[in-house]
């Protein structure tokens, strides 16, 4: 019985060490595609598609769509007169800012 048991937990551990690498995998696959899709998107942009043309025909705003500041800044932070800050985001259609 006992031997029985060890086996049984060694099958599950292995397959949770499966599932595990699995899902790891298929995260990092679908950062990749998500990238790759942004890039794509931006191309697509600087090639002098709107936004608006592009979701029209049926593409959606990528999830990594934003891309970094000049300089590799991503979003910057802005004080303002009285020492408070507020963050400009360009999420690659118009400015946004948040406070």
């Amino acid at each position: 019985m006992a031997t029985a048991r060890a086996k049984a937990k060694a099958l599950v551990e292995a397959a949770q060490a499966e599932g595990d690498a699995l899902i790891t995998a298929a995260q990092a696959g679908a950062s990749k595609a998500d990238e790759a899709y942004a890039e794509a998107w931006n191309a697509s942009k600087d090639a002098g598609w709107a936004p608006a043309q592009l979701r029209a025909m049926g593409y959606a705003k990528p999830p990594v769509g934003r891309r970094p500041a000049p300089g590799g800044a991503g979003a910057s932070v802005v004080k303002d007169a009285t020492g408070s800050s507020s963050s400009n985001v360009d999420d690659g259609e118009r400015n946004v800012d948040v406070a």
